[in-house]
């Protein structure tokens, strides 16, 4: 049996604090289980923040050669990763989250199967707000493959996926300006399609829009503005996207409307399946996973889809939709709310679990 290890990474500034005294407790707990840690002190270490020079795409390390690298292949051995800090100002300390910036940016492996946990410490109010701080290094991680897509950057600092949609606009001409000419063509009005890209004469592409390389849309398409196509994906005859970020070989590829939505890595969308990213009566959409809502303040959005998910012809996603990785929709199927990971939706009562 494979022994499983956990990495704690300790963001206090002091050797033997209270944060110390609490990630003891938590060893204790592990070796009493029979799994290995191995405890590192980031808190007084000297690490700068993200640049976002894009130089790890290339070399698959940071551009800055300190800690954050020599934690890269701990972090992809371990099975689990602790991250604790103190409260400072009803946030984390400063250094941890320059390091968990980086070192969740710069290393390129598949981080939806680890476990994580993070521990605060505090005197009095804050624990709320750094949890959530913290905690969002293993949502964003777990749903989709930061990997697949070189809007990477949008997503770091966000606790939920979906706010990214105001930024998609702003983050293309940011992002456009940094791409290789020798790679993408640049078209006026903020457009940057990759050369290995086809593009059909009767395809319809307004800015800002990055389509990638190796990435086919096909007659009729009409991309309405603010999309971030990834490499390798298909928008087929008469679909539409608006304000979305598409990761590589997503497929949307006959007659979709996909708006305000983020589609994971290998997702598939279905002959006429649809998002809907407007509700009937206007009101502010609200994601609801059980009896838990999570207000969102946006009136536009559509639907988020982790990787590998696939979604039946003609279904409709109806606002403030998430589905998790590896789930099968059937087609023709109204879905609303939070489908669980490794599912095969048949109705909103009939929801199973892949073998």
């Amino acid at each position: 049996m494979k022994q499983l290890k956990v990495l704690i990474l300790n963001g206090s500034p002091r050797i033997n604090g209270n944060t110390s005294l609490a990630l003891k407790e938590m060893e204790q707990v592990f070796h009493e289980n029979g799994v290995e840690t191995e405890t590192v002190l980031v808190g007084n270490k000297d690490i700068r923040g993200c640049v976002a020079c894009l130089s790890c795409y290339q070399t698959g390390k940071c551009v800055f050669n300190d800690i954050v690298n020599e934690l890269a292949p701990k972090f992809e051995a371990a099975d689990g990763l602790v991250v604790a800090s103190p409260v400072y100002y009803a946030s984390a300390n400063a250094t941890l989250i320059a390091c968990l910036d980086r070192l969740f940016y710069s290393t390129h492996f598949d981080k939806t199967m680890k476990v994580g946990a993070s521990v605060v410490c505090a005197r009095r109010g804050g624990c709320s707000a750094t949890f959530d701080e913290l905690n969002k290094y293993f949502t964003i991680a777990n749903m989709l493959d930061m990997t697949q897509t070189i809007a990477g950057e949008l997503f770091q600092g966000k606790t939920y996926p979906w706010e990214v949609l105001p930024e998609i606009g702003d983050f293309i001409v940011k992002l456009g300006k940094t791409l290789d000419p020798d790679e993408y063509d640049y078209l006026e009005g903020d457009i940057w399609i990759a050369k290995s890209a086809k593009v059909a004469p009767t395809a319809c592409i307004n800015g800002p829009a990055i389509i990638g390389k190796n990435t086919e849309v096909r007659h009729c398409a009409f991309i309405r503005g603010k999309a971030l196509v990834g490499e390798g994906c298909v928008v087929g005859n008469s679909t539409e996207l608006k304000n979305v970020v598409l990761f590589n070989n997503v497929q949307v590829p006959h007659y979709n409307y996909v708006g305000d939505a983020v589609l994971g890595y290998k997702s598939h969308m279905g002959a006429g399946s649809i998002c809907s990213n407007v509700k009937s009566d206007k009101k502010l959409v609200v994601v609801k996973d059980g009896e838990e809502k999570i207000e969102t303040g946006l009136k536009k959005f559509g639907a988020m889809l982790a990787d590998h998910v696939e979604v039946g012809c003609g279904s409709v996603l109806n606002p403030g939709t998430v589905i998790g990785r590896n789930t099968n929709i059937y087609p023709l199927s109204p879905v609303r709310g939070c489908v669980p990971a490794n599912s095969i939706y048949k109705n909103k009562d009939e929801i199973v679990t892949k073998n």
